[in-house]
């Protein structure tokens, strides 16, 4: 009699067909896989075989492993107690809303199969502001989260290939700097490739003979006292620290965690089956990366008020990167365009009149030349021509698409000139108890709200709910933690 050898795999877990999701859980210290199949109830296992395979879970599991899938309840209970955790452990001073943020990229992480682009966390301030506080959070909480303080190429992009784990990465500053020795060059190539499915990292092996492909796809964190490089930066949600200016726990947590962790491997099993999210955007900004990197976390917000200070959030940014980006020598040029275009050009601008528009008022140090200006204007997509009469000299085609799509990058709107008087308000006391309750249900979930919120809340203009929050902030009764958030007092 005669027995076929089944073949084993050693495996954190993973999607096995259609409708199988396994992933390794660690209970009374023990290992062992929780398997969901289709619509039948989650099981532990210490193995599972299908198809002639068997799988066994490591033998030690190098990141913090959920126990038994936990029930959560409802995904705003969800939400709220993984928001919970993050304030309760460190402290964003700038804006609440980075709170919504991670606890979305949280819930997203668990469900990264579900998304074509990979939002990366950058905790970026000074020393001792709480960055490493972050990872160490994400790292609790965070899908097969693997915290490293330094990282060699191959072991990155080996382990990402192997585990599809979320990599966060400490003073990442060691990766991004100028004049990177090689080694480091390839950490920062494998983050920025790591950003969108379907780039590989392509390695040779150690003969030099056979190429090998690394899928290293997946969420990543990563913290720095410096800002990242503007490839990285592009891919990342940057969190602005400070040192503490509140309480918050000393030590991670840990009981909670783990019953968080295993709340959300329920979240997992119940939605990474679900058609991929492709196609789909509801972040209204003109700029592919910020809808990208808000786009997982907005898909999983519990509720429009968390996805509507998503999208707020996300506007802001977008607007931030607008004024940085007025300043650059390429959104200068095309200020000194459209000056040149109040003369009444629409056809066809010199080059040199360009120049001069945009060196006019400049110290000569800063000034441009008639041909740098003129390679600058053809990387912003203005095709050149000579003139017709005199001397045929170098100009542009006045595009108008072309100068209404920039205008749209650059976020310049035309100056109305006649502006609408701001409406009187009249206070009532029945108005300023209804906002007053307002804020209070507004605030449930995330313990304050903005103006808005509290607007669409109580059914009142946003006009006049400002004017009835001003005037409970004057009796003492709430206050503003941060610009346009509230706060009962």
């Amino acid at each position: 009699m005669s027995f076929e050898k089944r073949k084993t795999v050693t495996t954190p877990g993973g999607i096995i067909g259609e409708k199988i999701v396994i992933e390794q859980v660690v209970v009374n210290g023990s290992p062992f896989y929780a398997i969901k199949r289709g619509d039948s109830e989650a099981k532990l296992q210490s193995n599972f075989e299908v198809g002639g395979v068997i799988y066994y879970p490591l033998d030690k599991c190098p990141w913090k492993a959920p126990g038994e899938p936990l029930d959560y309840g409802s995904e705003e209970e969800l939400f709220k107690e993984i928001r919970d955790f993050v304030y309760e452990h460190v402290d964003i001073a700038k804006d609440e809303r980075f709170y919504d943020v991670l606890a979305t990229w949280i819930m997203a992480d668990w469900v990264q199969e579900l998304f074509n682009n990979a939002p990366y966390i950058h905790f970026n301030g000074p020393s001792n502001s709480g960055k490493s506080r972050g990872l160490e959070v994400l790292q609790h909480l965070g899908f097969r989260a693997l915290l490293s303080p330094s990282v060699s190429p191959a072991s990155l992009y080996r382990t990402i290939e192997a585990f599809k784990p979320t990599f966060l990465i400490d003073e990442a500053e060691l990766y991004t700097a100028k004049g990177l020795d090689e080694a480091k060059r390839e950490v920062l190539s494998v983050l920025n490739a790591g950003y969108r499915r379907g780039q590989f990292v392509i390695r040779a092996d150690k003969k030099g003979e056979t190429l090998q492909l690394f899928d290293v796809f997946g969420f990543k964190g990563l913290a720095s006292i410096q800002p990242l490089p503007p490839t990285l930066a592009g891919r990342a949600i940057r969190i602005p620290m400070m040192r503490a200016t509140r309480k918050v726990k000393r030590w991670i947590d840990e009981d909670s965690a783990y019953k968080i962790r295993s709340k959300l491997l329920m979240f997992r099993f119940k939605h990474v089956l679900e058609k991929p999210k492709e196609g789909v955007n509801p972040v209204d900004v003109p700029d592919g990366r910020i809808v990208e990197v808000f786009t997982p976390l907005v898909l999983v917000a519990p509720n429009p008020k968390v996805e509507a200070a998503l999208t707020s959030l996300a506007k802001e940014l977008f607007e931030e990167i607008v004024e940085e980006e007025l300043e650059t020598e390429q959104a200068q040029v095309f200020l000194a365009v459209l000056d040149c275009m109040k003369e009444g050009k629409t056809d066809l601008l010199e080059v040199a009149e360009i120049t001069e528009k945009y060196n006019e008022g400049r110290p000569k140090n800063e000034q441009i030349t008639k041909n740098y200006c003129g390679r600058i204007l053809s990387t912003l997509g203005f095709k050149k021509k000579r003139t017709k009469t005199g001397n045929r000299r170098i100009a542009v085609v006045l595009d108008q698409d072309l100068i209404n799509r920039l205008k749209i990058r650059y976020g310049i709107v035309e100056q109305k000139t006649l502006t609408q008087p701001a409406p009187q308000v009249t206070l009532t006391k029945e108005n300023v108890e209804k906002v007053f309750e307002a804020l209070a249900n507004a605030s449930k979930l995330r313990g304050s709200a903005t103006t808005e919120e509290v607007a669409m809340e109580a059914k009142l203009p946003v006009e006049v709910v400002k004017a009835c929050l001003e005037a409970l902030q004057r009796e003492g009764r709430v206050y503003q933690p941060f610009p346009d958030w509230w706060k009962l007092g």
